[in-house]
């Protein structure tokens, strides 16, 4: 397997996962990985472990095949200042920074070979959805590196429009928040029939694993197997009666506003 020499700046929650997981499959080692964050105690217990930390951000990429942006869209500035014009042309800069669009990476850098991507809080078990977005003329040569480097923490889907992020956004960003409300919900429910708190989690998380496993592997839609359960004058039907249409207009307006305040976000930072 290839290895490569990666500069991970920013090692919060993401920066962490995603530092493990390459480590994991293999594409790095602790010889060609580096850390740069501004938090001591989290660079102190790395370095227990044998992998190379560094507060110097231009020494930090100095050898780097492949730098990724992990830091919160607030604190991108400054690093940016560091590193304008430091990059050369074949290093690959990978942004996970919600907001901070390609255009404003590249002009604040000095750099063209960038890719912004979206993953969720599901690349800590390595089932994230990374939908990313770079230019195309950039894509041709670097399609296999950039999909490799994302299937560590799951799947992934490239868009030919940078304004589709935003909207991924409101869809896989917020997406697991949205389930965990559900499943939050019908937990409580379950509760409030009797069953015990950990019998509840148990219901709901199987129930809700078991459909998604279905909707993988069905060749039918989400919208036929909603129907399949749905039997006429059943259990199901009653519920969903019970939402009406009404629901329907909620939901949709839910998520427009996840969207409208992702767009808001990326014009706060161009």
């Amino acid at each position: 397997m290839r290895k490569y020499n990666i500069t991970i700046i920013g090692c919060g929650n993401m920066g962490t996962v995603i530092m493990e997981r390459l480590l994991s499959a293999g594409y790095v080692t602790k010889k060609t990985l580096t850390i740069v964050d501004n938090n001591p105690l989290t660079l102190a217990k790395l370095k227990k472990t044998g992998i190379k930390v560094e507060n110097d951000l231009v020494k930090a990429v100095a050898k780097a095949e492949i730098i990724f942006l992990a830091v919160k869209p607030q604190q991108y500035q400054l690093i940016a200042n560091d590193l304008k014009a430091k990059l050369r042309a074949g290093q690959i800069v990978i942004s996970i920074m919600a907001g901070v669009t390609y255009k404003a990476l590249a002009k604040r850098l000095s750099h063209k070979n960038i890719v912004r991507t979206m993953p969720n809080l599901a690349a800590k078990i390595g089932e994230s959805i990374s939908v990313w977005y770079t230019p195309e003329e950039f894509v041709k040569k670097n399609k296999k590196t950039i999909e490799n480097l994302l299937s560590v923490i799951g799947d992934s889907l490239q868009v030919k429009n940078e304004a589709m992020l935003d909207k991924t956004t409101a869809i896989s960003g917020s997406g697991p928040a949205y389930f965990f409300y559900i499943a939050e919900l019908l937990e409580q429910q379950a509760c409030d029939f009797g069953f015990t708190a950990e019998e509840a989690n148990k219901l709901v998380s199987q129930t809700f694993y078991g459909a998604a496993q279905l909707l993988d592997n069905d060749i039918r839609s989400s919208k036929d197997l909603r129907q399949a359960v749905t039997s006429k004058n059943g259990t199901t039907e009653a519920a969903l009666k019970k939402l009406g249409p009404q629901f329907v207009k909620i939901w949709k307006g839910a998520i427009n506003a996840a969207y409208q305040r992702a767009k808001v976000i990326s014009k706060e930072y161009e």
